[in-house]
């Protein structure tokens, strides 16, 4: 499974079918979260079955996968959850892999950021984008506001040799690798 799959089948975990834990994870695989109560316990595929079932028994959340950047054995990417009462969030996940199962997973959730505009980071003065125009793993993504995580991304020590995905076509600094 590649890391785009992985992606995708992780929010279809969470959306859909909980068993998906046990195609994603190793057995071992930990998990951090700053929002979820619990989430840091859950330990291995069985743990996680359990957890988001019991979660999607107390919240109808629908997960939608965004922004991709692919390093082989680690990732991370954006998602969007709309919550039941139609507020949306905005989180990453960074993920670490060993033996083709994820056995690092980090899950940070932004605070209202996805009612916030963005503005043109190539032009301070420049127009302020509505968030429903960037970063959308569409294809009709914004390079800009893709570039900008990925740039963020890039400034700490797991992901300094992440690479983007293609959706987001971000301009990459010189010093990115191909």
């Amino acid at each position: 499974m590649d890391n785009e799959k992985r992606m995708t089948t992780w929010c279809r975990m969470w959306n859909e079918d909980p068993s998906l834990a046990h195609d994603l994870m190793s057995d071992d695989c930990v998990q951090w979260s700053d929002r979820v109560a619990d989430l840091d316990s859950v330990v291995g595929p069985d743990d996680q079955e359990r957890f988001v079932t019991a979660y999607r028994a107390r919240h109808v959340n629908i997960f939608s996968p965004r922004v991709l950047v692919d390093a082989g054995d680690r990732f991370a990417y954006l998602w969007d959850v709309v919550k039941a009462d139609g507020r949306t969030l905005t989180g990453i996940d960074v993920n670490v892999l060993t033996d083709d199962r994820i056995q690092e997973d980090w899950t940070f959730v932004a605070q209202g950021a996805a009612s916030r505009q963005i503005r043109n980071p190539t032009r301070p003065s420049g127009p302020t984008w509505p968030r429903s125009r960037t970063c959308a793993a569409t294809g009709s993504s914004s390079a800009t506001a893709g570039s900008n995580w990925s740039q963020t991304l890039r400034q700490t020590t797991f992901a300094s040799s992440l690479a983007p995905h293609p959706l987001t076509t971000p301009t990459a600094p010189p010093s990115w690798p191909a």
